[in-house]
């Protein structure tokens, strides 16, 4: 891991309080659990696992206020422990001296300011068999681009100004004595953070910012046998990060819509698959025949004994979504639930049957 390579990991400034840093964990570990990927291809399982023990390693360190003294540091294992530069600490104990975080020595190394890429939705419906056998589909989403207005200069005369503070450097220096030696200490600017400019009069479209929403249309693959509400992350392709920082991700948010109208109205968080099937009560009552659709397309014949009661449930075993998990396939099952599809008027001898019925004991 190189040098505040944690911090960098987490996507968190050296000077980030442990509430951050746990904030930072909680949201990365909840992104890369290799659980949120079973449906990924083998290459998206493989990087999520890496990405989950990398931030797992950086929290164990940066979470310990003790560990992460010595991180910061640079000392391995204590200060008599390997990696210890005992000139390194004179500068980190100057540098402290001096007020800054991140140290250069005699206006040479200073941290760069980056931070990673901001995570991006969107959203998409889908069919049944989509859903079950994957497809591709054009999505768009909605990404920052250059402001028309400033041509992303953030300024409204589109000029971008010297920063007074470091006078264009991005850096500002301090100089302290320690132990009997002057050194001076450079590090990124605070008034323009680094970049050596200033806005004077931000543009009114982007807010200063230089960069606008623009719809970005992309092409994304998604997996086969998605259930209604499930997100699938593409691993960065949110916004990009800033110096070296990593971008950020897409979450996909699937909705499955009906096949047809009734049909498949239904799902669980399990591998099954649910269907309404509308009957006549009187067949209900005196026992039928249905052929309902299933979900690969299929046509299914159910037998209704007589006296099927509403809500009765139907099973085909293994009829519904099947997951992957390595070489073993776990099926769900097609599951019809019967509905009494009841007449909106009745005849004048439909009526007198009925209650003759009725008092039928």
């Amino acid at each position: 891991m190189d040098i505040k390579g944690y911090y960098k990991t987490l996507g968190v400034p050296e000077d980030a309080s442990q509430e951050d840093i746990r904030k930072a964990f909680r949201e990365l570990s909840l992104k890369w659990h290799p659980d949120r990927w079973v449906n990924g291809t083998e290459e998206e399982k493989k990087k999520a696992e890496d990405e989950f023990k990398k931030i797992v390693e950086a929290h164990e360190v940066l979470g310990n206020e003790e560990k992460r003294r010595k991180y910061d540091s640079g000392v391995g294992g204590g200060q008599d422990g390997p990696g210890f530069d005992p000139f390194a600490e004179m500068f980190r104990q100057a540098a402290q001296q001096a007020g800054w975080g991140g140290f250069g020595f005699n206006g040479g190394f200073q941290r760069p300011t980056g931070h990673n890429g901001d995570d991006l939705e969107a959203f998409v419906s889908i069919t049944l068999k989509e859903a079950i056998d994957g497809v591709t589909k054009e999505v768009t989403v909605k990404r920052k681009a250059k402001c028309p207005d400033c041509d992303g200069t953030g300024s409204e005369d589109r000029q971008e100004h010297i920063c007074p503070n470091c006078h264009g450097t991005g850096t500002e220096s301090k100089t302290t004595y320690v132990n009997g030696m002057t050194m001076t200490f450079s590090n990124n600017c605070r008034h323009c953070h680094g970049t050596g400019k200033q806005i004077d009069h931000p543009c009114k479209k982007c807010g200063g910012t230089g960069l606008v929403d623009k719809d970005d249309k992309m092409t994304l693959a998604i997996p086969r046998n998605m259930r209604n509400g499930m997100t699938v992350v593409y691993g960065e392709k949110g916004e990009p990060g800033t110096n070296g920082y990593r971008n950020g991700d897409l979450f996909l948010h699937v909705t499955v819509v009906e096949d047809v109208p009734g049909y498949f109205k239904s799902y669980d968080k399990d591998l099954n698959i649910y269907h309404e099937e509308s009957v006549n009560f009187v067949d209900a009552v005196l026992g039928t025949k249905v052929k309902v659709k299933c979900p690969d397309g299929s046509d299914w014949e159910i037998k209704l004994r007589e006296c099927t009661q509403p809500g009765e449930r139907f099973t085909k075993t293994k009829g519904g979504y099947v997951n992957y998990d390595g070489y073993i396939a776990r099926a769900g099952d097609y599951v019809v639930i019967i509905k009494y599809d009841v007449p909106g008027k009745l005849t004048k001898k439909q009526r007198k049957a009925l209650e003759e019925f009725k008092s039928e004991k």
